[in-house]
């Protein structure tokens, strides 16, 4: 896997960067997982891990990969908004629908069945 050259990135192993995500993983990620072109990231793999473009406060760290169109593309969330990030495609549509959370009616901004992606 090659990395942008024009980014600056810390680095992680794999088995921080799923410590980083336990018991926050967001639907959006579990349905990406369930699939069978999904990989886990190994435990002693270096992963970049890098500011969250969405709230700017979280780290996204790498949990896996999907193989689509013969390519092997980064599965990441970030620790804190949950939003989760496919290759270069950012799906924010969930970032605050955590599947352990319990559900609530309350307003929390989001339009529900939104399924918008960030560019």
């Amino acid at each position: 896997m090659s990395y942008d050259n024009n980014r600056e990135y810390d680095f992680e192993h794999g088995w921080q960067a799923l410590a980083g995500l336990a018991g926050r993983l967001s639907r959006r990620l579990q349905s990406v997982q369930g699939t069978n072109d999904y990989a886990p990231v190994r435990p002693w793999e270096v992963v970049p891990v890098e500011p969250c473009p969405f709230c700017a406060d979280g780290g996204m760290r790498t949990a896996g990969y999907v193989t689509r169109d013969h390519q092997l593309l980064p599965v990441r969330q970030c620790d804190t908004c949950h939003a989760v990030e496919i290759g270069t495609q950012l799906y924010m549509d969930d970032a605050t629908d955590v599947a352990d959370d319990d559900a609530d009616d309350e307003d929390d901004g989001w339009d529900e069945g939104n399924d918008d992606v960030a560019h």
